[in-house]
């Protein structure tokens, strides 16, 4: 009986041991990356295997279409500036004469825009003017609805996620930040913005 109880025992803080490994979250900032210079699978593969042997970088994935690089990242080891940075400097799979093109993207919200299509325009400039005014950071562009924006930065900049999100929340709007697309799987949000046929309280109403 007592080696059947010792096996029993032994499988039971094995189990243990296994379920409190997995249920360790996985550590690090996940961000999203668009690319320009994808021509076919091995560009963002041959990229992928590149980026992955970087200090930082736990996890890293790219897809064709959308041409972009999702990975997670210790910014203690590597910004996220910093990992935008090394795919601008990494040689194009087509031709190793040129470099990817890579900009990081944001999704921003507000408690005003939240389950709207579209952010109306001061609210682009808002986030605009906060993030410029982030050392490092030298240009920002909103898509059509202003919820979706991409951030470029100098090739030494060390600009973190948190720096990124606590300069968007201390604008009047208090804009929320995710890295990756909250949106993803969801049903589209309704039409139109938070300025469509009323006063805007962005712009003090009319």
């Amino acid at each position: 009986m007592k080696p059947i109880l010792a096996s029993v025992l032994l499988a039971v803080v094995v189990a243990i041991f296994a379920t409190a490994i997995f249920a360790v979250p996985p550590k690090g900032t996940q961000v999203t990356v668009a690319v320009q210079g994808f021509h076919c699978q091995p560009c963002p593969d041959s990229l992928v295997t590149a980026l992955a042997k970087l200090p930082g970088v736990t996890e890293v994935t790219g897809t064709l279409k959308p041409a972009r690089v999702t990975a997670r990242l210790d910014e203690a080891k590597m910004t996220v500036s910093q990992f935008v940075a090394a795919i601008n400097a990494q040689p194009t799979a087509m031709d190793p004469k040129k470099t990817y093109t890579a900009r990081l993207t944001v999704f921003v919200d507000s408690a005003a825009t939240a389950g709207e299509e579209r952010m109306c325009p001061s609210c682009a400039k808002e986030i605009s003017k906060a993030l410029l005014a982030i050392k490092g950071i030298n240009g920002v562009k909103s898509d059509d609805t202003g919820k979706v924006v991409t951030i470029g930065f100098t090739s030494t900049a060390k600009v973190t996620t948190a720096a990124i999100a606590k300069a968007l929340a201390s604008t009047k709007s208090k804009f929320t930040t995710a890295f990756t697309d909250p949106n993803a799987g969801k049903e589209e949000a309704a039409a139109g913005d938070h300025c469509s046929g009323g006063a805007c309280p962005m712009m003090g109403g009319r």
